[in-house]
């Protein structure tokens, strides 16, 4: 008889796992998605190029406003980079941002390209010899459920 309640209870356990594993999936499913709308949202995000001056070093800015919209907390992670042809990085930064539900939290991006890496990847003309890449991911439920997108620009090879 001792068996059988044994059995019932992990029966009764499994089940509860299964169902609380499935509900868990389907709220950080919901999660991201919304999530994902809040944060690429019209006039979320936004990138400017500031030149100075005609030798000097370019600031490039990425700013952020993302919202999260869903039931549970969401971390944004963005990377960008000028990279070399070769994938070695020219200049490079990231930052990630941690939203509670129904948060919306601003950042800026901010990345400085030397004035002669301007010159030597021939960032000014139209055979630019670099590669622009974004790296966006969200993630929720403990960064146990996400995704990540790699966007690449690549210039012109002579």
């Amino acid at each position: 008889m001792e068996r059988k309640k044994v059995i019932r209870v992990l029966k009764f356990g499994i089940i509860g796992v299964i169902l609380l594993t499935v509900t868990l999936f389907a709220l950080s499913v919901y999660t991201l998605f919304t999530g994902l709308t809040g944060a690429v949202s019209e006039g979320t995000f936004g990138l400017n190029l500031d030149k100075n001056g005609p030798n000097s070093d370019w600031v490039l800015r990425f700013n952020g406003n993302p919202k999260n919209p869903g039931l549970m907390g969401t971390r944004i992670f963005i990377q960008i980079g000028i990279l070399d042809l070769t994938g070695q990085p020219i200049a490079m930064n990231s930052t990630s941002v941690n939203l509670s539900p129904g948060e919306q939290q601003s950042f800026t991006l901010v990345l400085t390209i030397p004035y002669t890496d301007v010159q030597k990847y021939n960032l000014t003309g139209t055979q630019a010899q670099a590669v622009f890449e974004m790296n966006f991911g969200i993630h929720t439920l403990f960064n146990l459920v996400g995704f990540t997108q790699t966007m690449r620009i690549t210039g012109g090879v002579t």
